[in-house]
This record gives C-alpha cells, sequence and structure tokens, in this order.
C-alpha cells in the first residue's frame, strides 16, 4: 500500500506584504502580435518551458494563466474544464482538453535595459522602439483523468474544451491512444471507443494538422486499472457491496452525519475450497479508491532471499488452506432516502453507466470511504465479520490483518465488538505499521502548499496564480475526516478565525485537529487498555526499531531542522523570481522557520511577497518529521498524481529527500506514555515510558517504505497465523532473533522480536569448540553481549524455550 496521498500540516507565523499591483493599460502594445500578454505565471508553471508531454494539472494551470492574460477571453471553460477533471474515475468515458496558443511576454532585457519603466504613479511606460516582446507557442492536449478504473474507454474531446488563440486554420486532429491501433483520427464532440486489453500505463499521443501544413503534437499519461467488470470478465470474480446494519454515532464531530457505510469485499478461498480459515484485510488510507481488492492482495508480495518474487497470501491459501477476505472502501453515493449506491454500479434509467458525476442522482452525496471517519467504517467492518463467522465452516477463530489505518480501524471495531459483548470470534490481531499514536507529515510542507494553493490571488500578482493541484490536495485530503482524525499536527488547528490561509502567531507548537482527540479518547474508552482483548495482538512495523535515521538523496542522514527545499523558479514574472524554501521540524525547544516563500516582484507591484512559518518543537521531544518510522515515499504521491506531468515533476525533484516520517516508530508500536518520537523501544521490560501492548512484534534494523512486506515481515506474520506452514521452529527464531550488525566488533546485540522466558547464547569456533556462553533471564528487545573472542569466523547458537537456531558471524 505505497502510500500515494501527501497529507500536510501547519505551524508558524504568516505574513504577507502587499502594496499597489503596476498597471499596464497605458504600455504601448502596438507591435505585440499576439492578443495574449503573459506578465506573470504561478511558480512551476509549464508556459514558458520547453515541455512536449503533459499531464492534467499542467493543462489546467496554463488554461488558467492564460485565460488572465487573454484580452479576448478566449479561455472561457476553465471552471467547467475543472469540473470535469478527475484523478481518479470509474467512469466509462474520459474527457479530452487542449489549447493551442501564441503568446507573449516582456523580455527581462526589456527591463533591465529600462526600455520599460515604471513611472511614480505605478504605470509600466515604454521608452524606447525597440522590441520588448517574446513571443511564445504552446500546444497541449490532455486526457482529464489521471487514473482510470476500467478496460473499455471512449474518449470524446469536447469542442469547447479546446482553444486554438493562433490564425491558423485547424485541418485535422488524430491520437494514437496506445492501444496497438496506432493514430486514427477524432473529431470533436463524438465518443471514440477503445478497449485497451491490459492495465497499466497508457502513452496518448496527440497530432494537430493545420491547414498551411504546420503540425504539432502533444503527449500525455492515462493509467488504467481494472474495473468491477473486468475482474468478473477476465476473472470470473467480482467484489461484493456490504452496508453496514449498525449506524456509527458521530454526534461528537461537529457537521457530522450519522448514516450507514458501504464497502466492498472478496473472498479468495484457500487450497481446499472451503471457507474455514478466514484470514480478514481491511484497507487503510486511500482517498478516491485508488487501490483495487486486487492492489490490497498484492500489497503482500515481496522478494525472498533467493530473489523470487512471494506472496504472504499465496502462501497462506496454497499451503495452509487458509481464506483470504479483503475489505475495500470505496467511494460511493448516499442518496436522498439514505440508501447507498457503489459508484461502480451506478446506472441511468436505461441500465447504461453514468459517464459523468453531474449526472448523478438528485440529491446524493459522494462519500468517499477511503477517507471517511474511522468509526463508520469500523462499522462496515463489524458487519463483514458478522457476515464471515455465519458463513464459515468449523470452529477455527478469525485472523484479523489491518495495514495503516486499517490497524485503527480494525482496532475500534474489535473493542466496540468486546464493549458491546459481540463475538468477533478472532483469535489474532496483526496491526501493520498502524498509526496507533496518530500519522505525520511535515509542517512545512503543509504551509507551503496551502499557501500556493489559495495564497496566490493576490492584486499585486496581477490576478490569481494560484496552483490548480494543490487545492484538491488540501481540500479533500488534508480536511478529510480521516486525515483530522489522524494527524499530529493539522493545519486548520492553526488557522486564524475567518482565515483560509493565515496562522495563529501564537500557536507555534504541534497541535491535532478537534477530531484527533475525539477518536482516540472514543477508541481508548470501549476497553479497558484501549486495545482488543480477547486475542493475540502483534505488530510489524516499517519503522527502524534501533532508532536509525534515514537518508537524504544523496545518503546523508536526515536530522531535526533540516533543509530539505530550496529552489529558486526563475521569471514567474517580468525579471521576477520565486524562492521556496522549507525545512523539517527543529531539535527539542527550539523554533525554526519551516516554511518560505519569496517572490521579489519589482515590475508586477510596488512589493515583495513573502509567506513563512515558524515551528518549535515541545521540550520532550525532537521534531517529529525526522523521526525513525514508516517512510513516506514523495516519489510515489508524485506517480499518484500523473508521474510525468512536468508541474509535479519540478516540485519533486527539487526536494532533497524522497521521504520523512511518517508513522513513527513509537506510534506503530504503541509505545505508553510516549512523548518522545525518537525513543527506542525496549518492550516489557520494566521501561514504561517504552513498554508496549503488543504480545509480540516485529521492528527491522532501518527505516522502510510504509507498509513495505519484507521476507522478515511475511516470515513473522507466518509465525504467529501459521506456525505449521514453516519448516520448524528454527526457521521461527531465524525471524525472531537477529544479529544487529555482523561483520561484529565489540560486543554481540541480539534483537528479539517475541517476548521470551530465557535466551541462552552459545559462540563457537569453526572445530566446534565453546568459546562463550551467556543466559539472558527475560530478554529485551535489544540484548547486548560483550565479546571475550580474537577476530574470525564463528557459530553463534540462540536457544529460546521455542527452539535453537544457528546463525554464522563473523568478529573483526
Amino acid at each position: 500500500m505505497k502510500q500515494h496521498y501527501l497529507l500536510f500540516f501547519l505551524i508558524g507565523i504568516f505574513s504577507v506584504t502587499t502594496t499597489a499591483q503596476v498597471s499596464y493599460d497605458q504600455l504601448d502594445k502596438s507591435d505585440l502580435e499576439t492578443t495574449i500578454l503573459l506578465k506573470n505565471v504561478a511558480p512551476f508553471s509549464v508556459l514558458k518551458a520547453d515541455h512536449d508531454h503533459y499531464g492534467m494539472f499542467s493543462f489546467q494551470q496554463s488554461y488558467k494563466e492564460l485565460s488572465i492574460a487573454d484580452s479576448q477571453n478566449r479561455f472561457e471553460q476553465l471552471e467547467a474544464i475543472v469540473s470535469a477533471s478527475r484523478l481518479n474515475t470509474n467512469n466509462e468515458t474520459v474527457m479530452i482538453a487542449g489549447l493551442h496558443s501564441a503568446f507573449e511576454t516582456i523580455s527581462n532585457e526589456a527591463f533591465s535595459e529600462n526600455r520599460v519603466i515604471i513611472d511614480e504613479a505605478g504605470n509600466a511606460i515604454r521608452t524606447s522602439e525597440e522590441p520588448i516582446f517574446e513571443k511564445h507557442q504552446k500546444t497541449i492536449i490532455v486526457p482529464l483523468t489521471v487514473n482510470k478504473r476500467g478496460l473499455q474507454t471512449s474518449f470524446y474531446f469536447k469542442s469547447s474544451f479546446f482553444v486554438n488563440t493562433t490564425d491558423k486554420q485547424l485541418s485535422s486532429i488524430s491520437a494514437d491512444f496506445d492501444n496497438g491501433q496506432g493514430f486514427i483520427d477524432i473529431r470533436f464532440d463524438t465518443p471514440i471507443d477503445v478497449h485497451y486489453v491490459s492495465k497499466g500505463k497508457k502513452e496518448l499521443t496527440f497530432k494537430l494538422l493545420f491547414e498551411n501544413g504546420e503540425e504539432f503534437s502533444s503527449s500525455a499519461t492515462l493509467n488504467i486499472s481494472h474495473s468491477r467488470h473486468d475482474t468478473m470478465q477476465l476473472f470470473g470474480r467480482a467484489p461484493q457491496d456490504i452496508i453496514s446494519t449498525g449506524v456509527a454515532d458521530l454526534s461528537a464531530y461537529s457537521g457530522a452525519v450519522n448514516f450507514a457505510g458501504l464497502g466492498e469485499y472478496e473472498i479468495f478461498l484457500g487450497a481446499d475450497g472451503v471457507l474455514d480459515k478466514p484470514v480478514l484485510v481491511i484497507d487503510g488510507y486511500d482517498p478516491g479508491d485508488t487501490r483495487t481488492v486486487a492492489d490490497v492482495y498484492d500489497l503482500f508480495s515481496y522478494t525472498d532471499s533467493g530473489g523470487a518474487t512471494q506472496n504472504l497470501a499465496d502462501i497462506a491459501r496454497n499451503n495452509g488452506g487458509f481464506d483470504l477476505v479483503i475489505l475495500n472502501l470505496p467511494q460511493y453515493l448516499r442518496l436522498a432516502d439514505n440508501s447507498l449506491l457503489n459508484i461502480d454500479n451506478v446506472t441511468d434509467t436505461n441500465g447504461d453507466m453514468i459517464i459523468d458525476e453531474n449526472d448523478y442522482p438528485a440529491g446524493s452525496v459522494l462519500v468517499d470511504g477511503g477517507a471517511d471517519f474511522m468509526e463508520r467504517n469500523a462499522m462496515i467492518f463489524i458487519e463483514l465479520l458478522n457476515t464471515i463467522n455465519a458463513q464459515k465452516v468449523g470452529t477455527e477463530e478469525n485472523v484479523i490483518i489491518g495495514p495503516s489505518m486499517g490497524g485503527l480501524i480494525s482496532r475500534y471495531a474489535l473493542n466496540y465488538m468486546e464493549n458491546m459483548t459481540m463475538d468477533h470470534d478472532s483469535r489474532l490481531w496483526l496491526s501493520f505499521d498502524a498509526p496507533h499514536l496518530g500519522s505525520n507529515l511535515p509542517i512545512g510542507f503543509q504551509h507551503l502548499f496551502n499557501y500556493l494553493a489559495f495564497g496566490l490571488d493576490l492584486g499585486g500578482l496581477g490576478g490569481d496564480q494560484s496552483i490548480v493541484i494543490l487545492q484538491p490536495l488540501i481540500d479533500s485530503l488534508i480536511k478529510s475526516p480521516a486525515s483530522r482524525q489522524l494527524l499530529v499536527d493539522h493545519l486548520e488547528a492553526h488557522l486564524l478565525a475567518g482565515s483560509d490561509v493565515d496562522f495563529d502567531p501564537a500557536k507555534l507548537l504541534p497541535e491535532p485537529h478537534p477530531y484527533f482527540i475525539t477518536f482516540f479518547n472514543a477508541v481508548n474508552a470501549l476497553t479497558t487498555s484501549g486495545f482488543p482483548e480477547n486475542t493475540r495482538n502483534i505488530s510489524m512495523i516499517n519503522g527502524s526499531g534501533l532508532s536509525a535515521a534515514f537518508q537524504d538523496k544523496m545518503g546523508v542522514d536526515i536530522v531535526p531542522g533540516r533543509e530539505v527545499l530550496n529552489t529558486t523558479i526563475e521569471d514567474v514574472g517580468p525579471s521576477t523570481d520565486a524562492t521556496l524554501i522549507a525545512r523539517f521540524t527543529p531539535s527539542a525547544s527550539q523554533t525554526l522557520e519551516v516554511s518560505d516563500l519569496f517572490i521579489d516582484a519589482p515590475f508586477l507591484c510596488f512589493c515583495d511577497l513573502r509567506a513563512d512559518a515558524d515551528s518549535e518543537s515541545p521540550a520532550a521531544t525532537d521534531g517529529v518529521d525526522a523521526a525513525p518510522g514508516g517512510l513516506f515515499n514523495m516519489t510515489a504521491l508524485a506517480d499518484s498524481f500523473g508521474g510525468t506531468d512536468p508541474l509535479i515533476t519540478a516540485f519533486f525533484d527539487a526536494l532533497q529527500t524522497d521521504f520523512f516520517s511518517f508513522i513513527p516508530t513509537t506510534s506503530g508500536m504503541a509505545l505508553t506514555n510516549q512523548p518522545d518520537w525518537y525513543a527506542t523501544p525496549n518492550p516489557n521490560n520494566g521501561d514504561t515510558a517504552n513498554e508496549t501492548i503488543f504480545d509480540a512484534w516485529y521492528m527491522p534494523p532501518t527505516n522502510e517504505e510504509h507498509v513495505l512486506v519484507t521476507e522478515d515481515h511475511a516470515n513473522f506474520a507466518l509465525s504467529e497465523i501459521a506456525p505449521s506452514l514453516l519448516s520448524n521452529e528454527t526457521f521461527i527464531l531465524d525471524d525472531l532473533l537477529i544479529v544487529e550488525n555482523n561483520p561484529i566488533k565489540e560486543q554481540l546485540v541480539i534483537l528479539s522480536g517475541k517476548t521470551f522466558e530465557q535466551l541462552s547464547v552459545n559462540i563457537y569456533d569453526v572445530m566446534g569448540k565453546e568459546i562463550q556462553k551467556n543466559t539472558i533471564d527475560d530478554p529485551a528487545v535489544r540484548n547486548i553481549i560483550p565479546l571475550n573472542t580474537a577476530s574470525g569466523i564463528y557459530l553463534l547458537k540462540l536457544t529460546t524455550e521455542a527452539g535453537s537456531t544457528m546463525k554464522k558471524i563473523v568478529v573483526k
């Protein structure tokens, strides 16, 4: 579950200084060849860059900037285009939009050589007959969808969604939809049916031929995945809808509405073909339902030590007869009568799939299940548990696996059932890198993104230059119910009353949204411990169990306060550059500027524009951004927004790191009374600040990408789910007892992923002679043993009450 959604938070001080706008009304434009004088663009705009491959967001931003500059108002469809655009869609029809435009800018030399000056009244005045304008031309044609579900696709190039501002007459349009058919002629307002035989990334190429013989091309990417219909046609199976009979009480959340929730699930039977050994998995945070049931299944794939691809679910099903039940949280409609309808099944009165979200039934509300309140999704999971318990054969108790947010949803569901004396009939709950103390996203990024999304609508910049792509990121992701419940520091907790962009300078310390407090108070109140108490509870995480640091793009350790972005974007306006700086949160008790946007705009306004934010870390801990933890992969985020869209890649290429701490180790391990994000877990050793509620665990020595399954994760999970699948107890111990560093210098460090009563350590030379023996009662997670051996190769025997294992070690 590569996490593909960027949620950022803000804390700090915000300031903007602007004055009067420069007027270009009196500027002599007699030699302007076009009717579009582009005075300024947004940071990362593609209009002045040399590209031939674009994405939906690059097109939207370019269309918006040209609409502001066009004196003939030919770019009238921006609102309709944005409304028709989809990051993810289940619709069969994909809209196409395009532009072919010539435009001009005032050259930097015209200002630097005083061919254009600003008078005392703020007017741009031409002082020379020498040329001052530079001419540009741009062709951009894109699908108005980034990710599309369904192999059957109908493309539709709406004539009103195409603008040609040149005097050239269009002769024909052709397109290669990457379906093996090559280029075909296409017409405006006419459906083009395309059937793909496989899912994956499709490279679309469009060509415009003009009557004068000139030809221009533009390319874009469309990601295709299987729809429910495809799954049925190709594999003879499809998810089933499930609607909760229990309705979560969300009255404690301001603005929330109580109604039943809808999910979809699929059962993958084991080798015996009988539903008798269920393993239930619930998907995690997934706004827009970008992951299908099949994608959740693929989450459990990993590469073994021999380089072969394995899948934990396949092993459990094929070798142990276990049955995998996956619950996905899709987008669905709540109709006017409160009935629910999966958008995969939305049809019109003729039974045809609705192709436009604007045609949904009157009074319906779209619910984004993958980002909805966790309590409502927990009720869906409870419904599924009851359904499976009623259907299964035999007396085998269930196994529950909760990756990421799914760990919190399943925790709430099990707690609720135990509180209400409902029998969940489950023996094992596996939390996989779940945020039991909350999740994190950098405050500096949050401030920067929020301001770029909504703060550039300033007179001094000559109009609204806000970045289109960032607006749904803020509105749909950061402000979603689940995000408000999960994040340890949240944008809305720091806004000044009545403002969407201004921040309260008194609020420097991290502060979550009120939803966060409400949720965790609720889940903790359901049982004495705040966790399921009728199951064996285990955890595997992706954060380092040794408090190791993670690295930047150059392999340098990331530390608190680290600068992670410092880039200057040239020519956002005449002789105007924009500088963007972001830093991770600082060391304990320190205050640091974590975000800074600076635009020196002498020829746009009599002003400099500056927006910055400071952050203070608590006395008890360094800033969470650099903490050990399951890592958020920002490259994966770029891919989810189009991957090859130059507007997106320009920003991510400027970052000095691909990762930040998303699920801190302390959160994934649910360490008790733990205010320090950098604490080294040492569970069950009497140190109450570092204890965990989990009965067993796997923590890697280094930080890994969030919900990445490795062979060690798979072996740990199998040792708990189905120990009989492993060859012997030695194999189990190979996974649970790990040598921290090998070769070894002065001390041997043994990492334990499970609670044992005693650990015996025997070291033998290559002739089999015992040269050292140690016994450790109640071994901790990290056990240090001084060595009394010379350099060489030795055999290490580790023995517990569960058996023994042999390992080869090298002493230097």
